[in-house]
């Protein structure tokens, strides 16, 4: 009776079928006045991403951590006179709880801490430029379903689809040109830019596979 007690407590040890790897998309709303005034479209990108499982806690609901990379940016204008391009490289860290309902049916919630570099490139009509890049942290928070066409004790493929929001402090960027490129004129742009909050909701595909 005590080995089976202590075998309900202590979560299962990680085997064949305990990684995943996910290869996906993300689209993100930038509702932010920071956001706005660089950026007339959502910040969209790729997402790589590794997790492992660590123990199941239930027959059921299991808890798994792993690692993330996601490469994204947007575009627009500024002052309607300069071309704006953002580019942010977000990594992060976090668990997330996986309940299976049903076979081929996954869902999930998650949570992740991480660092996002952002950079903002400036370009007028005469061809000057002007860039600055910085990092601030973010936490993300997010529920998932999983969708699987395979679902096998030591394999399964399916589609995900993720809905959740990215809350970031921002980052404050003065654009400066490059040592030695054309001035470009940035007296009143970089007292104004200040703090770049790219923070919103966002939604994600991806292509998941477990072995």
């Amino acid at each position: 009776m005590r080995a089976l007690i202590l075998a309900m407590l202590v979560p299962a040890v990680a085997i064949a079928g305990s990684n995943e790897v996910t290869v996906g998309s993300a689209t993100r709303a930038l509702p932010s006045s920071s956001a706005s005034a660089v950026a007339t479209d959502s910040l969209g990108g790729v997402t790589f991403a590794y997790a492992r499982e660590l123990g199941s806690f239930a027959p059921r609901l299991a808890l798994w951590v792993g690692g993330d990379v996601a490469v994204a940016s947007t575009s627009g204008t500024l002052f309607q006179t300069m071309t704006t391009d953002v580019h942010e490289l977000a990594l992060s860290g976090g668990a997330r709880l996986r309940y299976t309902p049903l076979r081929h049916l996954a869902i999930a919630a998650r949570v992740d801490v991480g660092g996002a570099r952002t950079s903002l490139d400036l370009r007028d009509s005469a061809g000057h430029e002007a860039s600055d890049a910085g990092w601030s942290p973010f936490v993300r928070v997010a529920a998932a379903v999983d969708l699987l066409a395979v679902d096998r004790p030591r394999f399964a493929f399916g589609l995900r689809v993720e809905a959740g929001y990215f809350s970031t402090h921002g980052v404050t960027l003065a654009p400066a040109p490059a040592p030695g490129g054309d001035t470009l004129t940035l007296a009143t742009m970089t007292s104004s830019l200040g703090r770049l909050d790219l923070s919103g909701p966002y939604v994600g595909f991806a292509a998941t596979t477990r072995f």
